[in-house]
């Protein structure tokens, strides 16, 4: 650094240090200069680089944001590179945007705080509560309870976060009750099913306690795998695979429980629902005719996503048609909704 460059941050002069204001990695996941800093950089004097730390984005943040444009181009379909890249740049504003928001809301709940102690991750996105429990909520979901309470450990003795320091003394007991179990399916889908008395909602985010959730469900999946198991709790397995938020793997999973008939009826729905979820509508009104036809009793209005297929079970009970399911598929065929593969 040639000298005469002050700190961008306190003045000082004769800088020696020069930090890109976008993170290489950050340029290269969107193969574009989000913020338009023509790759420019600042200079630092060597306490202000410290205090900021480097990298500015740590590999945990990276696999988050790579997820997220991950699941945003599988959502969004644009129309040729021009489009996909301003996509891409409209989707680190968002973030940027909710990171920024969610600061705000932070600090407006709280009351004036003494200095905040030294932080290396102080870009703005990744500073408010939610981030900072977001590996320990991504870990939750892996079902990776030791990886977990120690995040929480960490940010009890950085930040002092009453969800972190409640999960920090609770996990331990909650990873020797699983380890207990072992591969008992069933078991552990007992726990899933009422993961309140593992861990108290009330003391966790939203966000903390979901997680938490799909983690135990990916415990179940798991375990029927592994011992050969089709059902658990009469769920085929591929339902807790939906519940773990794996949908691939529910999808393989529910494949081969219609080609082995095990519960065809509910593999058949959620395979709907997933089609549902993907935007592919008719294949998914497909998935639920062939449902209905194989077996009928075993599919549940209520767990249809399709709300129009949903309604065609009030319609049938409505007009008092029975059996329900032969009024459904004659409801849907008259009104176009059902059409074979």
């Amino acid at each position: 650094m040639a000298e005469g460059l002050s700190c961008a941050v306190c003045g000082e002069p004769n800088a020696p240090v020069s930090r890109s204001l976008v993170p290489a990695e950050l340029l290269s996941l969107f193969d574009l200069d989000p913020l338009g800093t023509g790759g420019a950089a600042a200079s630092l004097c060597g306490p202000c680089s410290e205090l900021l730390a480097a990298p500015m984005l740590s590999r945990e943040d990276l696999e988050a944001l790579a997820k997220a444009v991950q699941l945003h181009r599988e959502a969004q379909v644009p129309a040729g590179e021009r489009e996909a890249q301003a996509a891409r740049a409209r989707l680190l504003h968002r973030a940027l945007r909710l990171g920024l928001q969610a600061v705000v809301a932070e600090l407006s709940a709280r009351p004036p705080a003494p200095p905040v102690r030294s932080d290396p991750d102080q870009l703005g996105l990744f500073v408010s509560k939610t981030a900072r429990l977001s590996h320990v909520e991504q870990a939750l979901s892996q079902a990776d309870f030791a990886k977990a309470r120690a995040l929480a450990e960490d940010l009890v003795k950085r930040f002092d976060l009453k969800e972190a320091r409640y999960l920090a003394g609770a996990l331990p007991g909650i990873d020797a009750q699983v380890q207990a179990i072992g591969s008992d399916a069933a078991a552990l889908a007992f726990l899933a099913a009422g993961p309140d008395g593992a861990l108290q909602r009330g003391r966790l985010t939203v966000s903390l306690a979901s997680a938490f959730q799909r983690g135990l469900h990916r415990l179940v999946a798991e375990a029927a795998e592994r011992e050969g198991e089709a059902l658990v709790l009469g769920r085929p397995v591929g339902w807790y695979w939906v519940k773990a938020g794996e949908p691939e793997r529910a999808r393989r999973s529910l494949e081969q429980s219609v080609q082995d008939s095990s519960a065809p009826g509910q593999a058949l729905m959620l395979l709907g629902n997933l089609a549902y979820a993907a935007r592919d509508v008719s294949r998914a009104r497909s998935l639920y005719r062939r449902a209905l036809q194989v077996e009928p009793l075993a599919v549940y209005a209520e767990e249809i996503a399709d709300e129009q297929v949903r309604e065609l079970f009030s319609q049938a009970r409505t007009r008092g048609l029975s059996p329900v399911a032969e009024g459904v598929l004659s409801l849907g065929a008259e009104q176009g909704l059902f059409q074979a593969e």
